[in-house]
């Protein structure tokens, strides 16, 4: 196959830290070299793609045809930007950041590992090497930030500040004055819903923001809660994501962004 769905992951995932040891994502700074090369098929019929290939040079990408019992083939190269994110390198700062996440055993209940971000958020060198790589790639692709209940909030206000935007809560129910759109959730041991209220125009870029990825239920009816509204999602941004718990399936964003993961 020429589109192997694997190479699409450039764009679901933008996890720059994993297992608690910064890695570098094979991301493509901005300013690094960049070439498309344009693919034609063999014979009519076909379904038109791009994907993108990281390279030791920057980005090939290849728009290709697919045609059942035929191959695509390259007919030409251009020196065209090619829109990926960009991403920040790992640095100390973030390395430290991490460092302060406290884990605390069986809180709020029996069986559970918390993740405790108020050292990180006392910390102010690692609270903006945070916020900041929350945001790096979205930068110039949202108008607002929507921040979840309730430390989503403490983030959220810190990147709608940073950027210029506008800030957006999404809260549980009952907690707003005048909702314009509710959403409900399955929850181990009944239903929550969350609601925001329609502040901005019809058509805003939305950019999301929490801090914990789990299994990704309140994520999932945020967004349904902005489709609602007539907003569009520009991403999500997570500070910490707990793999294994079925998150990102839940949430089907591909331009998903975690910080950390464990």
């Amino acid at each position: 196959m020429l589109a192997s769905p694997t190479r699409r992951t450039l764009h679901d995932s933008g996890s720059l830290f994993k297992s608690g040891r910064l890695r570098r994502r094979a991301g493509v700074s901005r300013g690094a070299e960049r070439r498309c090369g344009t693919v034609e098929p063999e014979e009519r019929g076909g379904i038109r793609r791009t994907i993108a290939v990281i390279g030791p040079s920057g980005a090939l990408a290849l728009r290709l045809v697919e045609t059942p019992g035929t191959l695509g083939r390259v007919t030409e190269t251009t020196n065209e930007p090619l829109d990926l994110p960009s991403f920040p390198e790992p640095s100390p700062e973030l390395e430290r950041a991490e460092s302060l996440i406290l884990e605390i055993p069986d809180y709020p209940s029996a069986g559970i590992l918390f993740r405790d971000i108020t050292p990180l958020l006392a910390d102010g060198p690692a609270l903006r090497a945070t916020v900041d790589a929350l945001i790096a790639p979205f930068r110039g692709t949202f108008d607002v930030v929507a921040g979840l209940e309730a430390r989503g909030f403490l983030l959220a206000s810190a990147a709608a500040y940073a950027t210029g935007a506008g800030l957006m809560p999404i809260r549980k129910a009952g907690k707003l004055p005048r909702p314009a759109a509710n959403v409900g959730y399955a929850l181990e041991y009944g239903i929550a819903e969350v609601e925001a209220h329609a502040d901005f125009p019809r058509g805003s870029r939305v950019l999301v923001i929490d801090d914990v990825l789990a299994t990704g239920g309140t994520l999932a009816a945020a967004h349904q809660v902005l489709r609602e509204l007539d907003y569009e999602v520009a991403g999500t941004a997570v500070l910490f994501e707990i793999e294994g718990l079925g998150g990102r399936d839940a949430i089907r964003d591909p331009h998903l962004h975690t910080v950390f993961r464990s």
